[in-house]
């Protein structure tokens, strides 16, 4: 289940750092009710050491924005910013529905928001359809990312390696996300006949975030996803790769 959710501020431009990605998070768990953004932020959906928030949502959209260093005597001087047209709006999506339900009846309630400094308002919430398939045989769509994929793993020192679309890893890995993520939703192994992921362009478009002083490095761009219906559909909702809770794999059926 997806929605967009647009804000608009009364007060010009709004500016944020360049790294806001931890601000949307914020406001999503400030929406939703005390127990729901608690069980989502400590608990959510357990895969042996794994916990899943089964949320996503992509970067903010506007009709005109443009990137800026922070002047030397701000509080966060020469810092990399971006200054955002009003309204502004995001996508949000996941495969529980209670989530969706619950934050957009909670936004339409109390319709103030505050994004880092801004204090902006809401002006809509728009449920949006979600894919068809005109069957569950294996079959392939073109996607495009909403947020960038992420895709990693960590040694026993604690280095952390990253894939690129282009490593041979890459599939494999998501692949093997996507079922540990399916079977903590839905309680049994997904049908992966098939499944594969192909980037469409020859060269990689890494985006690398800040999150609240963790470097995440992820990749932007256009792929082919080959599977079952049910897990393209799961993965359309819940998001492709790791970090979905944090602004990572959020994708759309082109």
């Amino acid at each position: 289940m997806r929605v967009r959710i647009e804000l608009g501020s009364t007060n010009g431009p709004i500016v944020l750092p360049e790294n806001y990605n931890y601000f949307l998070q914020a406001y999503v768990y400030a929406s939703l009710s005390t127990a729901l953004a608690r069980r989502l932020h400590d608990a959510g959906w357990e895969y042996g050491k794994r916990r899943f928030k089964m949320f996503t949502f992509s970067q903010l959209y506007a009709t005109r924005s443009e990137r800026f260093l922070s002047a030397a005597s701000s509080p966060q001087p020469q810092k990399r910013h971006l200054r955002l047209s009003s309204p502004t709006w995001f996508f949000l999506s996941s495969p529980e529905q209670q989530i969706i339900q619950e934050l957009a009846q909670s936004l339409l309630l109390d319709k103030q928001a505050k994004l880092g400094n801004n204090m902006l308002q809401l002006s809509s919430v728009t449920v949006l359809p979600s894919p068809e398939f005109s069957s569950d045989e294996v079959t392939t769509v073109d996607i495009r990312t909403m947020s960038p994929i992420t895709v990693y793993k960590t040694d026993e020192t604690h280095h952390t390696t990253y894939f690129s679309p282009h490593d041979a890893a890459f599939a494999s890995y998501i692949r093997e996300n996507a079922r540990r993520k399916f079977t903590a939703y839905a309680g049994h192994e997904p049908d992966l006949t098939g499944f594969d992921i192909v980037p469409v362009d020859e060269r990689d478009h890494p985006v690398t975030i800040d999150f609240k002083g963790t470097m995440i490095r992820g990749y932007a761009g256009e792929f082919h996803l080959t599977g079952r219906a049910e897990l393209l559909r799961f993965l359309y909702d819940a998001g492709l790769g790791s970090k979905n809770s944090e602004g990572c794999g959020m994708i759309e059926f082109q």
